[in-house]
């Protein structure tokens, strides 16, 4: 190149540090993304400005945007370069979770849960965050949970009835 005209900004997803006349220098660092025109590993551009990837977001190494994390998943630091599973006892269930749900009284989450999932007919959860199926207590004898997502016991056997 015979002058700075000649120059081509950096690829995206790469950073080009100057050392190198002929290409790129090596791919971005994972946790920050590089838009193109980068400077180093973090994406830093001609203002200085650095692209680490957002709350709710994460980006592999050598991306060239943020990525939202799928259903199931979340991250709630920035420069994240992958997604940790959603933590037992929360659900995740839109893209870019940043916050984790707790998981409803009646319901429990298992680790990666997108939904909450109901505790079965004859079984309660009074408490948040339960993390598996067990949680769900059994209902007491002599008394009924006959639907899903019970939080309390509500009804007691009739007389000439057993639970």
């Amino acid at each position: 190149m015979s002058s700075a005209a000649d120059c081509v900004d950096c690829t995206p997803g790469y950073y080009c540090d100057g050392a190198s006349a002929t290409g790129t220098t090596d791919k971005c660092d994972g946790g920050y993304y590089c838009p193109g025109a980068a400077q180093d590993a973090k994406g830093k551009d001609t203002s200085n400005t650095e692209y680490p990837a957002a709350v709710g977001y994460y980006a592999p190494e050598g991306a060239s945007q943020q990525i939202k994390c799928a259903p199931g998943y979340f991250t709630d630091t920035t420069a994240q370069a992958a997604c940790s599973a959603c933590t037992a006892g929360y659900f995740c269930d839109t893209t870019g979770v940043s916050a984790p749900t707790i998981c409803p009284v009646g319901y429990y989450c298992e680790v990666g849960s997108i939904h909450a999932a109901p505790c079965p007919p004859g079984t309660y959860r009074a408490t948040t965050g339960a993390t598996l199926l067990s949680e769900c207590a059994d209902c007491p004898a002599g008394n009924s949970c006959p639907d899903y997502a019970m939080s309390a016991v509500t009804a007691t056997c009739e007389a000439r009835y057993y639970c």
